[in-house]
C-alpha cells in the first residue's frame, strides 16, 4: 500500500482499543482495502506471535486430533497424487 488509507489506518491504530476503529468505516472500502486490511492486522498479529496465548482446550484438542491421525495410516494421500489431480481438474 501506499502508506495511505487502510495501511495507514492499521498502522496508526494498531497499538489503539478496538473501539477507536470505525467499522463503518471499514465497510465503505473497497473489497481489495479491506482484504489488504486484514492481511495487515494479520502480519501484525504474526509479528507478535509468541505472545498469543494458546487455551488448553486447543492444546487438548489438537493431542486429540494428532492420536486419531496417527492411528490411521490409510487416511490422507501423498503430495504428489494430491498436486497431480489439482492439476487434471479432477
Amino acid at each position: 500500500m501506499d502508506g495511505t488509507g487502510v495501511a495507514a489506518l492499521t498502522r496508526t491504530h494498531h497499538t489503539c482499543h478496538m473501539s477507536s476503529v470505525d467499522l463503518s468505516q471499514i465497510k465503505q472500502l473497497p473489497v481489495s482495502e479491506r482484504v489488504a486490511l486484514v492481511e495487515d492486522i494479520w502480519d501484525s498479529i504474526a509479528e507478535d506471535s509468541a505472545r498469543v496465548e494458546v487455551p488448553d482446550w486447543h492444546r487438548k484438542v489438537l493431542r486429540e486430533r494428532l492420536v486419531k491421525y496417527r492411528g490411521q495410516s490409510d487416511v490422507g494421500r501423498p503430495w504428489p497424487e494430491v498436486r497431480k489431480r489439482i492439476e487434471q481438474g479432477q
